[in-house]
């Protein structure tokens, strides 16, 4: 087929799906969701990147976004990313005519990275790499929520929450009644320093974390933001969002973390989330297993001073 032939075979295709609605709803899909990744992973606020403490005021220091020129990428690290999520899924993915609501494993999903611009594969795997410690605080989130719902504390806390985070184990080799803590999932005071970047967005982290139903790690078998930009149900994902925006901002302990940002006018609710029905509290399921929950026996108050 000589390139005039491609190209004439391929505007033709283009203009089939152009005509179909399901392809045009699920490119909105996953221009919705790639967006949403971008702000999650790069949101506004105390980012030395783009934003810095001074005096205890988060003054921003990015560029004014403009808007995407033709063959353009957008200058802000979010749009970027999300930009790149959504043409990788549509240009090389979709050109496989990979199943839509198959989920990819790791070992799939690489191959196709491999076939892809060093520049673009480089930058999404940034992303899967940033991704770590919000998602670790999304999981503390959730992990509260839940404390909270189903009564499994007698004072549910983001203390607790994140110590399991970082310690219950993630499988059970040992004999009833025995837990071992988990070494290798990081100091729960880490995860707490999060609430600094990632506040404003950290109920959309949870929503996320729900979505993979992995409450204790961002799931290795695939790429997980990549998944969910290609899988998602936005409504869903919204809902649930709401429903942890509704329990964050009930939380005197995470209100606090969001002082500087409800000075700054940064805690906005944006027009997905002012739709959506939050999800009821019960609804949303609980994916720790009673050995993870049991893990809080180890956990201890830091002495105050």
């Amino acid at each position: 087929m000589s390139k005039e032939e491609w190209l004439s075979h391929a505007a033709e295709q283009r203009a089939i799906d152009e005509a179909s609605p399901d392809f045009l709803a699920r490119r909105e899909r996953i221009r919705i969701l790639s967006q949403v990744i971008g702000e999650m992973l790069y949101p506004p606020g105390p980012d030395c990147s783009e934003s810095v403490y001074r005096g205890g005021r988060i003054v921003d220091m990015a560029p004014p976004a403009k808007p995407i020129q033709a063959n353009e990428y957008p200058c802000n690290a979010g749009e970027r990313v999300g930009h790149l999520l959504a043409h990788y899924i549509q240009v090389y993915r979709d050109a496989r005519k990979i199943d839509k609501n198959k989920r990819l494993s790791r070992d799939r999903e690489s191959t196709i990275l491999g076939e892809v611009p060093p520049s673009i594969q480089g930058q999404i795997l940034e992303a899967h790499e940033a991704a770590k410690w919000p998602y670790k605080l999304g999981a503390s989130l959730y992990v509260h929520q839940q404390m909270a719902a189903r009564n499994k504390v007698s004072e549910p806390s983001q203390g607790k929450a994140q110590f399991l985070v970082a310690k219950a184990p993630i499988r059970n080799f040992q004999p009833e009644g025995i837990v071992p803590l988990r070494p290798d999932g990081g100091e729960p005071s880490k995860i707490g320093d999060q609430w600094r970047r990632y506040f404003q967005v950290a109920h959309y982290w949870a929503a996320f974390v729900v979505w993979t139903k992995s409450p204790l790690i961002c799931p290795t078998d695939r790429f997980a933001l990549i998944d969910f930009v290609a899988r998602a149900e936005p409504d869903e994902f919204f809902s649930n969002a709401a429903a942890f925006r509704r329990f964050r901002v009930t939380q005197p302990i995470t209100r606090r973390k969001g002082s500087p940002f409800f000075k700054q006018g940064l805690d906005t609710v944006d027009r997905c989330l002012e739709e959506a029905i939050p999800t009821a509290p019960l609804k949303i399921r609980d994916f720790l297993k009673p050995y993870q929950w049991a893990a809080l026996k180890h956990y201890k108050t830091r002495p105050r001073a």
